[in-house]
């Protein structure tokens, strides 16, 4: 009777401590890194503390935390070439250092500025400026559809939370129809980021742009301003 209980003793207390050491290594039911389903990893940042700028440009106003500009090389833009940089540089002026930018230009393929967003400090701004003036502009026709594509893959390189890109285009779709640009354009923007468009008019071959625009969150479209003889 006394070897059964001293038994029964012993087998108590192993099991209690293959409870205990089976606790001990269950993780937590709620980890910090879990996302609940649908949740992006920008929406799980909106708690980081960032710095949300508003800049002017091409008579608009743009808030964001990230901005990428989208520049179209084409011969129809070769006559505002030098209003484009001029808006650009002034645009960047108005950023202050923690805000993240970006340039894209494209005429068939398209080139980057930064392959990821960079700090607006002067001498990033200045290099920005640089860059863009010193680009040729294509005597041809430009794809649209290259340069929006990579401009969002530079944009979702950062984790801001909101950002927007500045498309600058005549509406030179390279070949491509225009629904099959708006539905690349739509398909690859899955960050839903704004689209702002800045265009030499706003009637006529260019009417198709307003969705491409309007179709994200805030998006606006603007007027290029006058334009100059190319240098």
């Amino acid at each position: 009777m006394r070897s059964c209980t001293r038994g029964s003793f012993y087998c108590l207390v192993v099991l209690l401590l293959a409870v205990a050491t089976s606790m001990q290594a269950e993780p937590p039911a709620n980890k910090p890194l879990d996302l609940p389903a649908g949740t992006s990893t920008r929406d799980a940042l909106v708690g980081k503390e960032e710095q949300l700028a508003t800049m002017i440009a091409f008579g608009q106003s743009y808030t964001a935390h990230t901005f990428v500009f989208c520049i179209e090389q084409s011969t129809t833009l070769n006559c505002w070439r030098i209003p484009i940089i001029i808006e650009l540089e002034a645009a960047l002026a108005q950023l202050p250092p923690e805000v993240e930018f970006s340039v894209v230009m494209y005429q068939t393929g398209a080139q980057n500025f930064s392959t990821a967003p960079v700090k607006a400090t002067p001498e990033n701004q200045a290099a920005a400026v640089s860059w863009v003036s010193s680009s040729a502009w294509w005597i041809g026709t430009c794809c649209m559809m290259e340069g929006v594509l990579s401009a969002v893959e530079v944009a979702n390189q950062s984790d801001a939370h909101e950002q927007a890109m500045i498309l600058i285009t005549s509406g030179d779709t390279g070949g491509a129809t225009t629904q099959l640009t708006c539905e690349a354009i739509s398909s690859a923007n899955f960050q839903r980021d704004t689209i702002h468009v800045a265009t030499p008019q706003l009637v006529g071959p260019t009417d198709w742009l307003a969705p491409v625009a309007y179709n994200t969150p805030g998006g606006t479209l603007a007027q290029l301003p006058p334009p100059m003889p190319g240098d």
